[in-house]
């Protein structure tokens, strides 16, 4: 009997030491993905359901993380030259934690989607979209 609760008392730590790793990991992934970098929150459809992310802004391009996920690498990136935001539509359905939610369709090349932002990051994104990049209309030579 001592054999299989001591068994049991090492696979419960080993759990709890994993979901203590993953929470630790996750904390640590968004702050080498958000620092330095302006950051929208963003959901995207997949399928029925609102997947809840957060988007990087660069000067060329916005990357899409998911909230949960576990890898450094975006799993979806717009190009500023391929990047066309409709208009945005009131959402009947709020996803998560987003606040004046706004539905927006979104195409990217070939690649459409739909996504939820915030009215004011609508406002960011389509600027950012609609602009020039940093230095292109620059007078230096």
């Amino acid at each position: 009997m001592g054999d299989v609760l001591l068994t049991a008392e090492v696979v419960l730590g080993a759990l709890i030491a994993l979901l203590l790793l993953t929470i630790v990991w996750i904390a640590i992934r968004r702050w080498l993905i958000t620092r330095d970098q302006l950051m929208i929150l963003m959901a995207r459809r997949r399928g029925d359901f609102w997947v809840m992310g957060m988007a990087r802004t660069k000067p060329d391009v916005i990357e899409w993380f998911p909230i949960l996920g576990l890898g450094l690498r975006p799993k979806w990136t717009l190009v500023r030259e391929e990047v066309e935001f409709g208009p945005p539509m009131p959402m009947d359905r709020r996803p998560g934690v987003i606040q004046e939610p706004v539905l927006v369709d979104c195409t990217c090349g070939d690649q459409d989607q739909q996504i939820v932002v915030g009215r004011p990051d609508y406002t960011q994104l389509r600027s950012w979209s609609e602009s020039s990049p940093p230095g292109f209309n620059s007078s230096r030579s």
